[in-house]
């Protein structure tokens, strides 16, 4: 279930190069005085809530919801008369470019996007993207071994 997250981070490393930080969301916007320094445009991914249904034989399929933080601190002003609106414009389009890189990838459907209400000069979007996951963990794995067949003529009397 928890690959997914290396499979979007290596998705947007590939795809949106613009990207300087791509992480799993461990509260890094909520909190920045405590969490590790960040190099924007950044990412953050959170496998939000899943909802299981049984498949039997130990299996659940799981409607997903995946959050993908974009996270911009943009040195334009987007003030309508700024000089630098153009530049503002263009340094909010990764949050377009994110998006874009993950429609469709593993099925990922966007459903939400929301602004993060923020006291610091970050701009953060949140994109809430559905998946359907498939969770075989609780089966167990048996291995077959091969044994050669043996005669011992001492255990045949």
């Amino acid at each position: 279930m928890f690959n997914i997250y290396a499979e979007i981070a290596n998705h947007l490393r590939e795809t949106v190069p613009a990207l300087r930080t791509i992480d799993a969301d461990k509260g890094q916007l909520a909190n920045p005085e405590q969490a590790y320094p960040m190099d924007y445009p950044a990412v953050l991914i959170d496998l939000d809530t899943v909802d299981w249904a049984e498949l039997g034989k130990k299996a659940q399929k799981g409607g997903a919801q995946i959050g993908i933080t974009v996270a911009v601190l943009p040195t334009g002003q987007s003030s309508p008369d700024s000089p630098t609106l153009d530049t503002f414009v263009q340094e909010m389009d990764v949050i377009n470019d994110v998006y874009g890189a993950l429609s469709g990838f593993l099925g990922l459907t966007r459903k939400r996007t929301f602004r993060q209400k923020r006291w610091d000069t970050v701009q953060a979007y949140t994109h809430l993207f559905n998946n359907t996951l498939t969770d075989r963990t609780a089966q167990k794995t048996y291995e077959k071994v091969e044994v050669p067949f043996e005669i011992n003529p001492a255990t045949l009397k």
